[in-house]
């Protein structure tokens, strides 16, 4: 069942996992799937291609009976299957045709970009070669041979196109050189018709990477995932959450992150800022070759004992709960952006050393895919305590509970003015910036650079007296140090605050 999701400050503060791995009717050594938008599921194994019309009751043997590494699908609705063999369908996998043999090599890996271009990444003992084609499998051209020294061993991990025409590949070779001078190469490289292949990351074992909105993800072995804006040039680690930084896969969707690790299967509802485990009960870890996420958001485990689809609904969006103090009432307000079954909310509160009790009732929206905000007010003009705690219990119509975080509210209010140092610092792209009033006034908050030029008026008006906090996106500048000013009738101040990308 789908749980809604609460975030304060920017944290997670709900992480349980609802859900669990359940078995489908399959072959035995899958290495891919993909569920088409029939429902028909294709499933690649040692043994060859099997496709199942009703969710794996039934499975038909196909003629491809090679073993089968990777199943993809280009722009126009053709399906590939790679073994050592590149096959081709029209027609939903009714039919297949070979479009390149590469034995005795093995394609490891093949991308389609944007332009239905197709690249293939396959290796031998000792090479490794790229090859691709323009016109739907049909004629190939080689763009890169690889070759290492004899009795080494060349690892192809993964190949992928950028939207911007660039194509990436990452491998390992290694092995002894001529002399007995042991070496091992671990590269990400770079590659597009203007430029010869350029390195782009040496050192490192990157067994996946994927692209999202310009942004790269990499998993690699031993460091955990990176993340990368600017092509895999400067790396920020996104490990918070993980127990370990072996990471075989990642899957990033405009939804949800999924990575597989060697400790288990991790999600992320802020694209890796955080991670959280998902329950891997009944899951053998060791024996997981590949993740697949469906179009419906469903996820699929690709075992050496078949296939697992994991039941429990993935949340899709980060929750806001956040407070201000007005006078003499706080107001409380929350957003979700889905829900599922919801019922409602119960507003609870308590004192310092006091028991929690319920104020107030809110009405859910049952289930929903649009945004849904709602707004609480609690008259405090009674209340002589200076700190108040709120938190929110979300029911399911099944009594399912689940409970936020737990916010603290200061009512006694600030007794001067203040500008806090923003959070994160360094940042990227998106900073807060905190400051306090203890009055009502009117403030500017604006963003200089260091020649002193404004570049952004992130607010003017007037504000009530308490404890405030903005945001501040740095989207479109370039990293180095930058300046925020609150000013006001009575109070200003700077700050340094420094953007790197």
């Amino acid at each position: 069942m789908k749980k809604l999701m609460f975030l304060f400050l920017l944290v997670i503060i709900n992480s349980n996992n609802y859900g669990q791995w359940e078995y489908i009717n399959s072959p035995n050594n899958i290495n891919d799937l993909i569920i088409l938008q029939s429902g028909k599921i294709l499933a690649g194994t040692n043994q060859g291609l099997f496709t199942s019309l009703d969710m794996g009751t039934s499975w038909d043997s196909t003629s491809i009976n090679t073993i089968v590494y990777k199943i993809k699908s280009d722009f126009v609705g053709n399906l590939y299957v790679a073994s050592n063999s590149l096959f081709k369908s029209a027609d939903q996998g009714l039919f297949w045709e070979e479009c390149i043999d590469l034995y005795p090599d093995r394609i490891v890996d093949f991308s389609i970009n944007d332009s239905n271009h197709i690249h293939l990444f396959a290796e031998s003992n000792q090479a490794l070669s790229v090859f691709r084609s323009k016109d739907f499998g049909t004629s190939w051209q080689v763009i890169s041979n690889i070759f290492f020294y004899e009795n080494s061993i060349a690892k192809a991990f993964r190949i992928a196109n950028n939207s911007i025409g660039n194509t990436f590949i990452s491998y390992r070779g290694y092995g002894y050189a001529p002399g007995g001078l042991w070496f091992d190469y671990r590269y990400l490289k770079r590659f597009n018709d203007q430029h010869p292949w350029l390195t782009v990351i040496e050192g490192k074992i990157i067994l996946d990477f994927q692209f999202l909105s310009g942004v790269m993800y990499l998993a690699t072995q031993g460091e955990g995932i990176y993340k990368s804006d600017d092509e895999g040039n400067t790396l920020i680690l996104i490990n918070s959450g993980l127990t370990t930084n072996n990471i075989k896969q990642i899957i990033a969707s405009d939804e949800v992150f999924i990575c597989l690790t060697d400790s288990g299967v991790f999600r992320s509802l802020n694209q890796g800022i955080s991670w959280v485990s998902l329950d891997n009960t009944g899951l053998d870890l060791s024996t997981i070759n590949r993740m697949y996420l469906s179009q419906e958001g469903r996820l699929f485990a690709c075992t050496q004992s078949g296939i697992y689809v994991f039941t429990g609904e993935l949340p899709v969006e980060l929750i806001s709960f956040t407070y201000k103090v007005y006078e003499n009432n706080v107001i409380l307000n929350w957003s979700t952006a889905s829900e599922l079954n919801n019922h409602g909310f119960e507003i609870q509160k308590k004192y310092f050393s006091g028991d929690w009790f319920t104020i107030g009732f809110k009405e859910g929206k049952g289930t929903s895919t649009n945004q849904s905000d709602y707004s609480y007010t609690d008259d405090i003009s009674n209340i002589n305590n200076s700190n108040l705690f709120y938190r929110l219990k979300q029911i399911d119509f099944d009594g399912t509970v689940s409970y936020s975080n737990t916010i603290e509210v200061d009512i006694s209010g600030p007794k001067e003015f203040a500008l806090y140092q923003n959070y994160p610092n360094p940042f990227n792209p998106v900073t807060t910036i905190k400051f306090a009033l203890p009055f009502r006034t009117n403030s500017t908050i604006n963003v200089y650079n260091t020649l002193g030029e404004k570049i952004s008026e992130i607010f003017k008006g007037e504000m009530e007296s308490g404890y405030h906090e903005v945001q501040f996106n740095a989207t479109g500048l370039s990293s180095g140090i930058y300046f925020y000013k609150i000013e006001s009738e009575n109070f200003n101040s700077t700050k340094k605050m420094i953007l790197m990308k």
